[in-house]
């Protein structure tokens, strides 16, 4: 994967129109297990990269993952919907039961994709923190994305309300939605 960035950087030098690679094939897929647990964090890894990364989830022989950060937002350059033979997608190694919880940062109206949208509905339970950066009333949807739960995150000062997992030796799961420290709490309580 390096060598074609640096073949594509190298005829960039030479024409500055040549096209680069997506750097998004640059992110990495993390599988982190803890007491038989899998937390599968996606960053903004493509199709390609989920190819390489469930063949090796399933060699590794690693359990299903209980908890996914949505690779690239819900783009559908991430989710490989009709893989081919012998092919999987991220949904393929996450737990069907119980289900996986997706946790989906939604950056803009683009994002999620309905398409995956409805595949993450079907196979997790999708958990939204953000819906983008916009100056509106807390709670509110100013980019019309219809998701439930979906809240935008206002400008800086950002207080998004954030979800937590915490993950015990012996494999029990715990959620916590919407904790913020006292500096978050106190603007809240100012506005």
């Amino acid at each position: 994967m390096s060598q074609r960035f640096v073949k594509a950087h190298g005829e960039r030098l030479r024409d500055f129109k040549a096209d680069l690679p997506d750097p998004n094939l640059l992110s990495a897929v993390l599988a982190l297990k803890y007491g038989g647990v899998v937390v599968l964090l996606g960053a903004d890894a493509l199709k390609e990269n989920w190819r390489t990364a469930t063949r090796l989830f399933f060699e590794f022989k690693l359990p299903k993952a209980a908890i996914l950060k949505v690779p690239h937002h819900g783009a559908p350059n991430a989710l490989q919907t009709k893989p081919r033979r012998h092919e999987h997608n991220y949904l393929d190694i996450c737990s069907h039961e119980p289900r996986a919880k997706s946790v989906l940062f939604a950056g803009d109206a683009r994002h999620p994709d309905p398409g995956v949208f409805r595949h993450l509905l079907r196979r997790t339970e999708v958990i939204c923190v953000s819906n983008g950066l916009k100056d509106g009333a807390p709670g509110a949807n100013p980019l019309n994305i219809g998701i439930p739960g979906a809240r935008a995150a206002t400008l800086p000062p950002v207080c998004n309300p954030v979800v937590s997992f915490t993950i015990t030796a012996d494999g029990t799961l715990g959620q916590t939605d919407g904790a913020c420290d006292k500096d978050c709490a106190a603007m809240r309580v100012a506005k």
